[in-house]
């Protein structure tokens, strides 16, 4: 067993209002298991009133098992890619954790547990520092808001977007169940609006999007498809009177990015999907799609659990410093946070199974749209080796990986994404 002062820390992580708040109204044990033994947390309406050494077979409401090997790893200051995250390491690595309802209601105090103690057990971070104070700085961004209407299928949606700078038009969309707003950093980020016309939207149902006026969505599952977002596209660069604009999309949009290219080149320029792949799903048969979409509405559309495990699943899929700030991590979360309930398992669907470019990317032209794709080497959504088959599949295409990045990249590290993004933004000004 991995020696760490467990009451030490339990008594000192638990002053922090994060855990507090991610612990509320929790009645039951918590076990952490090492190599042939185990600490066991038993809490109280929130609260840790008891920490004792037990054997590993101990039954508890939430577990984390795991070898000496593996906490060594999830423990170290920058740990290896999937290793940062309790979900995705289960994943990829093979540990154990927790499973039913209650797990997914207190997946934000696992994960902010192992923050914690990855930070308390290397003395890095875990003793927070008040922060110098700001001096007034009064200041206005150059990013403009706006409302454009557009119809799709007969439905008429107003649809928000923000746009900076000038020159080439440039389309940003956001991640599954997310909005804009992931994108400010390059909204303001003179050195690329001086040659670029960012445009960033909101999905309808997302971020200041609102629901159609005239229909009744209430009475409707929301389930987003690759043939709304053809349509949507469409109708979007004609409202805007667009000529050939650059795209760049990120997971969801990711996947898009090589959809656009495929089915409708002519109108882009170039395409650049951050964290694209061939398809998510290896096989995709109808039984099986049917399994999936149950699947990830009970795991993100449960009225058993709030918004906060769409945020902490999100939010745990970011890179660790150097490339990511506490600040930038923790802002995925909450823009996730913000989702209506049943927009990020809808979103889910096209980025799960109705994108899947199998027998097809082959096809994608690169004279007519140029393909890039940057994946981070962090990126658990869309592993490098995914976005490698798709890269090997198109003639032309052109992928990066990005060391040390997740999967929001533009958003949990800019400065790293922006160096890997200016050759590419200098190759698209030269594209007509």
């Amino acid at each position: 067993m991995i020696n760490i002062d467990m009451i030490n820390f339990v008594n000192e992580a638990f002053k922090k209002y994060v855990l507090q708040r991610a612990a509320r109204y929790f009645d039951g044990d918590l076990k952490l298991q090492f190599d042939g033994s185990a600490y066991v947390i038993t809490f109280k309406n929130g609260t840790p009133v008891d920490v004792k050494i037990t054997g590993a077979d101990v039954p508890a409401d939430l577990f984390i098992n795991a070898t000496d090997e593996q906490w060594k790893k999830m423990l170290s200051v920058s740990p290896p890619p999937f290793y940062n995250s309790l979900f995705i390491g289960s994943m990829y690595h093979g540990f154990k954790i927790s499973s039913g309802v209650k797990a997914l209601q207190y997946k934000y105090l696992l994960d902010e547990l192992l923050r914690q103690l990855r930070a308390f057990y290397n003395n890095d971070g875990f003793v927070e520092v008040d922060p110098l104070p700001v001096k007034p700085n009064v200041r206005t961004e150059p990013v403009i808001g706006r409302y454009i209407y557009i119809v799709v299928d007969g439905i008429e949606y107003r649809v928000y977007y923000e746009e900076a700078g000038q020159g080439i038009p440039f389309l940003l969309q956001h991640t599954a169940g997310a909005n804009n707003q992931e994108y400010r950093f390059m909204m303001n980020d003179p050195e690329l609006t001086k040659d670029f016309r960012f445009i960033a939207h909101d999905l309808p149902y997302h971020g200041k999007s609102l629901p159609p006026e005239n229909y009744p969505w209430w009475n409707n599952e929301y389930k987003l498809t690759l043939d709304f977002l053809l349509k949507f596209y469409d109708a979007f660069i004609n409202a805007l009177q667009l000529h050939r604009p650059a795209y760049m999309g990120c997971s969801m949009g990711g996947h898009l990015a090589a959809d656009l290219a495929y089915y409708c080149p002519e109108k882009f320029r170039a395409t650049v999907g951050i964290g694209a792949a061939l398809a998510t799903a290896s096989e995709v048969t109808d039984d099986k799609a049917n399994k999936m979409a149950e699947n990830l509405k009970w795991r993100h559309d449960n009225p058993q659990v709030s918004n906060m495990e769409i945020a902490t699943t999100n939010e745990a899929v970011v890179a660790l410093k150097p490339y990511a700030t506490q600040n930038t991590q923790r802002e995925v979360g909450w823009d996730y946070g913000n989702a209506y309930p049943g927009i990020y398992a809808g979103d889910c669907y096209y980025y799960s199974f109705d994108h899947n470019l199998t027998g097809k990317a082959q096809d994608i032209d690169t004279t007519k749209c140029a393909l890039y794709l940057l994946t981070g080497t962090y990126d658990p959504g869309t592993p490098p080796y995914t976005t490698q088959a798709l890269a090997d599949q198109v003639k032309g295409s052109k992928l990066t990986f990005m060391e040390g990045v997740g999967h929001y990249a533009m958003l949990e590290a800019y400065p790293t994404f922006k160096k890997y993004f200016m050759p590419i933004a200098e190759e698209i000004k030269t594209l007509k």
